[in-house]
C-alpha cells in the first residue's frame, strides 16, 4: 500500500443555496465528506470567483465560501469541483 491509500478524499455532496444571481456575491455552505482544511473551488465556466468567508476575528468560517457571479454570466447550471488539501 502507498501513503496515498490512507489520505482522505474530498466528497462534495451538495451546496446551499444552489444558485445566485448574476452580478451578486452569495454566501455558500458546502456539504460532504473530508472538507476540513483549506480547499479550492474550481468552476467549469468563467464568470465565478470564490473567496473564503471570514468571521469577525478574521478566521475562515468552516465549509462556507463567498462566490461572486460576474454580471455578464448567463443563467444556467454550472459545475464546480472542490480540491482538497491532499
Amino acid at each position: 500500500m502507498s501513503q496515498g491509500d490512507f489520505l482522505p478524499v474530498v466528497q462534495l455532496t451538495s451546496v446551499f443555496p444552489q444558485g445566485a444571481q448574476a452580478g451578486t456575491t452569495a454566501e455558500i455552505k458546502l456539504f460532504g465528506e473530508h472538507l476540513e482544511g483549506p480547499g479550492r473551488l474550481h468552476f467549469m465556466q468563467k464568470g465565478f470567483d470564490c473567496t473564503p468567508l471570514l468571521d469577525a476575528k478574521g478566521k475562515p468560517v468552516p465549509n462556507t465560501v463567498a462566490i461572486r457571479v460576474a454580471k455578464e454570466t448567463p443563467p444556467g447550471v454550472y459545475d464546480l469541483r472542490l480540491q482538497g488539501i491532499f
